[in-house]
């Protein structure tokens, strides 16, 4: 014999969209303690759609039962690259970090090698 419950959100999908729930305020809850400056809102959204559904020739009505658990943190911000144009083609200085000049070359730095002599006894 089936059990039946009335619905809850606890009820729907054997729980299910109640440990969704959860899951993705545990998200934003990270988030907000991980990015505190971030003075914008994180959210979390459960849709649940009830739908009569009537059984053909009859007057029993099924309903169906969906659910959908959306959140939302901001986003992370970039940052801009400089770049400049060479042999028709947009070209990035991979050496220059902070993008400051495209066309600043860097010059690698070599640390000198130390010759040791040998004692001699």
């Amino acid at each position: 014999m089936s059990r039946l419950s009335a619905i809850a959100v606890e009820t729907i999908s054997g729980g299910a969209a109640l440990d969704h729930l959860n899951a993705a305020l545990e998200r934003i809850s990270k988030d907000v303690i991980k990015r505190p400056t971030l003075n914008s809102p994180r959210t979390v959204r459960l849709t649940i759609t009830v739908q009569p559904a009537l059984v053909e020739g009859s007057d029993i009505n099924l309903p169906e039962i969906d659910w959908n658990v959306k959140h939302s943190v901001p986003g992370h911000k970039g940052m801009t690259t400089r770049g400049y144009i060479e042999e028709e083609q947009i070209k990035i200085n991979l050496d220059d970090p902070g993008s400051q000049d495209p066309r600043q070359m860097v010059i690698p730095f070599e640390q000198p090698q130390t010759i040791q002599k040998e004692a001699t006894e």
